[in-house]
């Protein structure tokens, strides 16, 4: 887990908001209070507003006129939205990964996965509140294929939506009631990149992201996030 205890408040808080708007811990639409915020986390207003400003831009809360911050809103619409980009931006990095990426690249890759299957071989099949430990394995695995990729620009568009997916995904999994066995598609996943056929590791990537999106539509519809 990173060390905080260096960086400025403003960032430490920020780090603090951001994974408890991605836990579901503060819920899509609460209110932000700054006196609520400095009472729970100990902070001064002015490191508050800071972090809430990088929040908004983040995508993770909304500045509503006159009003303060509140953690940002849920849609179907834009998490059809965020999965397109996802697509399209996840896509281009991969296949020039595959194109570019040497044997550390591949080793990296290996490694990575290797950290999150060991993972998740101790846990439970249906494990809707999963450790923070295993968010930061998965994140690793996935920008572990992307890191051959030669465009900064691209590789920070890919991590932006990718926050923004991982969001929707860990605010509906505490009510999903079906396992899914995404270890075999990691595995998958892995094989078709590291055997270098980008076309099937590109299609293979599209159905991993769309079967996420699917189960948090499925919860989004159902009504069980209002």
């Amino acid at each position: 887990m990173t060390d905080l205890t260096h960086q400025p408040l403003s960032t430490q808080l920020q780090t603090q908001l951001r994974e408890a708007i991605l836990s579901g811990e503060l819920v899509p639409g609460e209110r932000l209070r700054l006196d609520a915020l400095q009472q729970r986390y100990g902070y001064s207003s002015t490191p508050i507003r800071e972090a809430l400003g990088r929040l908004a831009s983040e995508g993770l809360a909304e500045l509503e006129d006159r009003r303060g911050f509140r953690v940002a809103a849920v849609s179907e619409a834009e998490l059809r939205e965020i999965t397109r980009l996802r697509l399209l931006f996840e896509g281009e990095a991969l296949a020039e990964s595959i194109n570019t990426g040497d044997d550390a690249w591949e080793a990296a890759i290996v490694a990575a996965y290797h950290r999150l299957a060991a993972m998740e071989k101790r846990m439970p099949p249906l494990a809707p509140i999963l450790p923070a430990e295993w968010h930061e394995r998965h994140r690793e695995f996935h920008f572990s294929l992307l890191s051959a990729c030669t465009s900064p620009k691209l590789l920070q568009l890919c991590a932006e939506y990718f926050l923004l997916s991982d969001r929707y995904r860990r605010v509906s999994a505490k009510f999903r009631t079906t396992p899914r066995q995404k270890n075999s598609e990691h595995k998958q996943l892995m094989d078709a990149v590291i055997g270098r056929n980008s076309s099937v590791s590109v299609e293979l990537l599209t159905g991993h992201i769309r079967k996420t999106a699917k189960s948090v539509a499925a919860v989004l519809n159902s009504g069980q996030l209002d």
